[in-house]
Parts: structure tokens; C-alpha cells; sequence
């Protein structure tokens, strides 16, 4: 147990404002330099988004390109996007079809040929091994 000559000779050393004084300075100081950051990260986070909307067309040879054959009598009449996928419904006179394309590797990957109801199709049932 501490004697309470010294306790007393400490608390009369010391005035109660020092501790605080020193704590509230230190906090001050945290303060400003959270919001000169703050307005440093708008400062850069604004620039940023002005450099970016400039606007500028892109350039051609960069874009994806690819080609779909349809012939004559054809047209695409619905096409609809699917994350990196492409299909375009093609209509002609004898026929309707569904052809999914990669735009970036040019790769088709399923055509779907539409055929009416009433008629019959020549497929057999493959069975699994």
C-alpha cells in the first residue's frame, strides 16, 4: 500500500490540466492531418474522373471485330447482349435461326435452328454410354 505522503505530494506537483492539455494538442493535431488527407483523396479523386471523361473516341483497331455470314434473303431481326456473348436471331424466307458468337474471339459457339411446330424433325435420341 502506497503511503499517502507521496500520493499527496504527487497530486500536488501536478496540475490536473497537463495531461489533458498534452492529450487534446495531440488530438488536434490527428485532426488536421486526417482532413488534409481528406482533401488531398477528393483533390485526386476528382482529377482523376475529369482526366477520364475526355470524351475520346476509341479506337477502331482495338475493338473487337467479327463477321456473321447471312445471305441475301436474311436478316437479323433481334440481337442481345449476354455478358461476353452475342446472339443474333436470323430470319429468312425457308428458315429461322439463333447463332451465339464471343465478339472478341470470333468464336461461334451454338446455332440453334427455329423450326415450326407442325413439322417433324429427324433426330434421334442419343443415348449415353
Amino acid at each position: 500500500m502506497p503511503d499517502q505522503g507521496s500520493i499527496s505530494e504527487i497530486n500536488q506537483n501536478s496540475t490536473p490540466e497537463e495531461g489533458p492539455v498534452d492529450n487534446l494538442f495531440a488530438m488536434k493535431v490527428l485532426v488536421i492531418f486526417l482532413g488534409v488527407i481528406l482533401i488531398g483523396c477528393a483533390v485526386a479523386f476528382f482529377s482523376v474522373l475529369l482526366l477520364m471523361d475526355r470524351g475520346e473516341e476509341p479506337d477502331l483497331a482495338v475493338l473487337p471485330q467479327m463477321s456473321v455470314q447471312v445471305s441475301l434473303d436474311e436478316k437479323i431481326t433481334n440481337m442481345t447482349l449476354d455478358g461476353r456473348d452475342i446472339a443474333l436471331q436470323i430470319e429468312g424466307p425457308e428458315s429461322r435461326r439463333i447463332v451465339i458468337v464471343n465478339p472478341y474471339t470470333a468464336n461461334h459457339k451454338a446455332v440453334i435452328n427455329l423450326v415450326p411446330e407442325g413439322d417433324k424433325l429427324d433426330v434421334s435420341p442419343v443415348e449415353p454410354d
